[in-house]
């Protein structure tokens, strides 16, 4: 018997056509990986003619956020300052508004200015501060 250069036997090579047509196509699974072509869908096996809804812009849905009172922002920093913060005794917060947001800002008198880690403690309010105003508006 003759065997060409890959080392299969011409014969055999000539049978291979005839063998994989008696054989449905179907892909080999091996592991979790595909061997061969993945299985298609009947939805897939036409061109891709879907067509998307246009939603404009003025008809999307705007998302509000819930609105909270300046007591309350205030009452949530100062609970978020004692857990984060080492100075958070004698710091005022007030909320100050502007047209659609609003930020806390921090008063002190000078023997809690002086206190190491009143900078922090500050810095710490303006980071509560974008954080919660991600989440809430300014009720009133």
């Amino acid at each position: 018997m003759f065997m060409n250069e890959i080392g299969a036997h011409s014969l055999w090579l000539s049978r291979i056509p005839a063998i994989c047509a008696h054989r449905p196509a179907r892909p080999l699974i091996h592991g979790a990986q595909f061997v061969g072509t993945p299985p298609r869908a009947p939805l897939d096996s036409g061109a891709a003619t879907r067509q998307f809804a246009g939603i404009e812009p003025e008809d999307a849905a705007t998302m509000t956020k819930p609105a909270k009172t300046e007591a309350e922002l205030v009452a949530m920093a100062v609970a978020e300052l004692k857990v984060h913060a080492d100075v958070s005794e004698g710091i005022r917060i007030s909320v100050i508004k502007s047209d659609d947001s609003w930020e806390f800002r921090a008063s002190a008198d000078a023997a809690t200015v002086a206190k190491p880690g009143y900078p922090e403690a500050v810095a710490m309010l303006v980071q509560i501060g974008d954080h919660l105003g991600k989440q809430y508006d300014l009720k009133g």
